[in-house]
Parts: C-alpha cells; structure tokens; sequence
C-alpha cells in the first residue's frame, strides 16, 4: 500500500512538470527550468549547454531537438545549432552552420519539420532556409535571400532588418517581418528541396510600424503581426496562393497610456482559448512594462486588457502547454514572472519573481 501511495506521488509530480528551455543575451548558454502546472512555481535554472548569445530557441518536441541561434561577433555572420536534448535535460551539439548573415535573431521549423527557416537582422543575407536530416543535422543554406526597401524611421529603417519568419500552418508559403522595411516578405517554400521562391512585398499600412514578430490562427485563416515601433496589432487576411490582405490595424495600448519611449517585442495565441498577448517594453525605464491581451476574432478583434509585467523590459514571454501559466522574462530586470490565466484571458501576477543567471530573452516549452 505505502508503495502505491509512493509511485502514485511520484506520477502526479511528474505529470505536473512542464519543463522549458531559456535563450540569453549577454549570457552564457542555455538553460533549464521545471514549472510546476499546479502551483506555478519553478525549479532552479540548470545550464544546458555553454554557448554565446543563444537569443532565440525553438524545440522539435518528437525528436527532442531543439535550434538555437548564436552570435559571436557583430562584424561577421552568426551560427545556428542544433542540439539533442539528453534524458537529463543538458544539451548534446548535433550540428553547426553559418547563418549567412549578422545577427540571427529568429528561427522557426516548417509544419513537417524537416526545414529550419532563420532570419538575421543586420543582413546582408535576410533569409536561409536548411535542411533537417532525421538525427536533426542541419545542412548548410539552401536558400539566401536579401530584402529590399526602407521606412521612415530615421534610426531602425534605414535598411532592411528581417525579424521573424514563420510558415502558414496549412500551405507551403512562408512570411519575414521585416522591420525595417515595414514590410513582410512572402515566399513560397519548397518543402522536399528547401528551396524559397520570393512571391510578393506586402506593406504594412502607417510610418514607422516596424512589424516585429507574428502568429497564425489554427485555421490559417488570420495572420496576426505585432508592431514594435508604434506598439500595435496588424490583422492581415489570407487569401490565395500564398497572398495577404491588411484588414486592420489595433492599438496595443490604452489611450491613456502614453507610447513615447515603449516598443512592442512578443506575440503569443493562447493554445486553447481565443486570446492574443503582447509584451511592451519601456527603453526610457520609466516602468511602462505591459502585457497586452486582445480577443482574437478575425477583423473583430479587441484589445481587454493591459498589464503591468511586473519584469524589467519583456522582450520575450511564453504560455505553457496547458494554458494554464505565462512566464515573462525580463530581460533588464534578469528575472522571469509567474503569472496565472484566468479563464476570460486576463492574466494574475501570482507574487513570483525568480532571479535568473543572465538576461532571458527566450522561453520554449518542452513538453
């Protein structure tokens, strides 16, 4: 009986640990945590495995593969890694290759997962693709695309700066927000050989947006863009053959609130439930710290809710696989917030605050 009641602990322990990995800038590596889905609170940070600047991660959670991103100079095009995730949760090197480009800053894995997409923000190649062998060994670039254009903003769009990519869920295309151009850039990816084929320049209406990262609904029917440079949601409709259409443009803050200084970085789709969040950052730290949650209903969708983050610029934030907690790092502040959600979208800071080794900029959920 005393060991029934020992494993039948063990398997609810267990069950309610959802563990994620944290990409850092001026950091040293990647590391692990556990959060516990019925309590919120969060084990200690493990390092994973020792690299420079692994600001953006993303996990093929089959395989237990996860891609990072890595910067070493500022002068010299940066690297992508792919790591086997061990029984202990520590990070095993599969493969290395050059991003084509300084700066990576984004990665993303197509529907079937056998290519890895990179974009790098200071060019001059924007776009990469690469094959993914079974084992997760990255194959060099197939595909080096340069973007073309510039905004009105006299600092960030003097040139291209490509800042995410992802694949429509359903269809082979592929979309780039490009902030510097005020633009996102389709294509049209060939999901046997890797190859991108350039379909169209579609700009985002307004000066200096700066469209920064972006999400898909479930159906594909709605590509959801968060703007940096005026913190905003663009709502774009899909169409045919790869092509979208602006249907809106949403404020991601209140009226009372004032913009001067505060830029948008993070945009998540809660996993079960029709909500949208985004974070907002203060570059003048003067506490304008937000999560923002919208409604997310097509053209009709509505901004319910601002937040205060409780961390110092959250450039990055995550939902875990229960939609149950937001964890958001703040990358100033070092530490990661605990919030809970509630069952209308609004999220509750739960008093949870942990200090963390370094500046989290990215957090992915394993399982």
């Amino acid at each position: 009986m005393k060991l029934i009641i020992i494993f039948t602990f063990i398997f609810i322990s267990l069950s309610s640990a959802s563990t994620f990995y944290v990409g850092t800038t001026k950091g040293h590596g990647i590391f692990f945590s556990n959060l516990n889905t019925n309590t919120g609170e969060l084990s200690s940070f493990n390092l994973g495995v020792s690299i420079n600047r692994p600001s953006f991660l993303v996990i093929d959670k089959k395989k237990k593969i996860l891609y990072s991103t890595n910067l070493n100079s500022w002068k010299e095009p940066g690297s992508l890694v792919s790591y086997k995730i061990q029984k202990d949760l520590t990070l095993k090197e599969i493969s290395k290759t050059s991003s084509m480009g300084i700066n990576p800053c984004h990665i993303s894995l197509n529907p079937t997962k056998n290519i890895l997409l990179s974009v790098n923000y200071n060019g001059p190649v924007s776009t990469s693709s690469y094959l993914i062998s079974p084992s997760g060994f990255l194959s060099s670039s197939i595909s080096n695309k340069e973007h073309f254009g510039k905004g009105v903003h006299p600092i960030r769009q003097k040139k291209p700066h490509a800042h995410s990519v992802f694949s429509h869920p359903l269809y082979p295309y592929v979309y780039v927000a490009d902030l510097g151009s005020d633009a996102i850039f389709i294509y049209r990816l060939d999901q046997i050989s890797g190859e991108l084929f350039f379909i169209k320049k579609e700009n985002i209406s307004g000066e200096s947006m700066g469209p920064r990262h972006m999400k898909w609904d479930k159906k594909g029917e709605f590509l959801y863009v968060v703007n940096e440079l005026n913190p905003s949601l663009t709502i774009f409709k899909y169409y045919e053959n790869g092509r979208i259409k602006e249907i809106t443009n949403i404020n991601a803050l209140p009226k009372e609130i004032n913009k001067n200084g505060l830029t948008a970085a993070e945009i998540r789709v809660h996993p079960s439930k029709p909500f949208i969040y985004i974070s907002i950052r203060d570059k003048n730290n003067k506490g304008g710290n937000y999560i923002s949650i919208f409604k997310m209903d097509g053209l009709s969708s509505y901004l319910i809710d601002t937040v205060k983050s409780e961390v110092e610029f959250p450039r990055n934030f995550n939902i875990d696989p229960s939609g149950k907690w937001m964890l958001i790092a703040g990358q100033k502040s070092k530490d990661i917030a605990v919030f809970l959600i509630n069952k209308n979208g609004t999220i509750s800071y739960k008093n949870k605050r942990y200090s963390f080794p370094g500046e989290p900029v990215c957090i992915e959920f394993l399982d």
